[in-house]
């Protein structure tokens, strides 16, 4: 099989992007048109746990970014900032083509950000419901291509700890890409990891 060919037929990965479910207890706060340093939030994809995702425009590189924001109930509570400043870490080390990158982490008005690469695409939850399930050999290729990822990470000492269909972003192209690297557990050379639920 190809690397390069995810799938039999790829225009069944073609759909519009993608847009996170809202969660209904939590009340929404929108930032789309506002700046954040050099970045210009375009509109709001939607949103997970503790954070928001809104497409945005790289001033300086005009580039389109995901620009992660920690939502304001999360902001003085230091367990929360602590682990999406960790999040950033975690996965800005990291140099692969099946992890979304992380190009840098800031703050601007009291607001805590991550930018990231930005996937046009849907999750594999998404896409799951939407489509149904995928043909073994897709399957097999979404699976080397996130076992990779999870290697590199592994070799670098960090622990994803929370994947799962949500966290898997597949391109139009059909390539996955691990994200949230939130729950991540950094550790040292040699240091024996403790398998929790």
């Amino acid at each position: 099989m190809c690397d390069d060919s995810l799938v039999t037929n790829p225009a069944s990965f073609e759909f519009e992007p993608s847009v996170m479910t809202d969660s209904a207890e939590v009340p929404a706060f929108d930032l789309s048109n506002r700046k954040l340093g050099d970045f210009q939030l375009i509109r709001r994809l939607g949103r997970g746990g503790m954070a928001e995702v809104y497409l945005a425009e790289q001033i300086s590189l005009k580039r389109s970014v995901a620009v992660k924001v920690l939502r304001p109930e999360f902001v003085q509570d230091q367990t929360y900032l602590k682990r999406f400043q960790q999040e950033a870490k975690a996965a800005a080390g990291l140099n692969h083509a099946s992890i979304v990158q992380v190009y840098t982490i800031g703050e601007a008005d009291g607001v805590q950000f991550i930018a990231q690469e930005y996937v046009q695409g849907r999750n594999l939850k998404e896409y799951l419901v939407r489509r149904g399930a995928l043909d073994v050999p897709a399957a097999l290729q979404i699976m080397r291509q996130i076992a990779s990822a999870l290697q590199i990470a592994g070799s670098a000492g960090i622990i994803h700890r929370d994947i799962k269909p949500e966290n898997i972003l597949l391109t139009r192209k059909g390539e996955a890409k691990v994200a949230d690297f939130g729950l991540a557990q950094l550790t040292r050379p040699g240091e024996k990891v403790e398998l929790t639920q």
